[in-house]
């Protein structure tokens, strides 16, 4: 969807302006979010799980942009969210995974990497 997204925009830079406004609208959520279980897609989830959800959907989103673009990377704090993500569900966790970055380990855990031992 990300890569649908930012074709149409003219410039990657718009679509990394997109990307920005979301990412604000995230920290405002941090700030004013009542710690009570949210629905979303179906499901319940507690305020953090949505806030971690959201955190990694970005930064996963974001590293796709980067890719096109001199931008700055990810937050570290939302690379690292992902990568705990990443291994909590198993896709990660092999001796030789316990010794890569934060962004390698999220890369890979979400498509983005090939990984051996995945």
């Amino acid at each position: 969807m990300t890569r649908r997204t930012a074709a149409a925009y003219t410039r990657l830079t718009d679509a990394l302006e997109h990307l920005a406004n979301v990412t604000a609208g995230l920290k405002a959520a941090v700030l004013g979010m009542a710690d009570k279980p949210v629905k979303f897609q179906g499901h319940v989830l507690s305020a953090g799980d949505l806030l971690a959800t959201w955190a990694v959907e970005l930064a996963v989103h974001h590293h796709d942009l980067d890719a096109a673009t001199d931008a700055a990377p990810p937050e570290q704090a939302a690379v690292h969210i992902g990568r705990r993500t990443v291994e909590a569900l198993g896709k990660q966790g092999s001796p030789p995974a316990l010794h890569r970055d934060d962004l390698s380990v999220l890369l890979a855990g979400f498509g983005r990497l090939q990984s051996p031992g995945l």
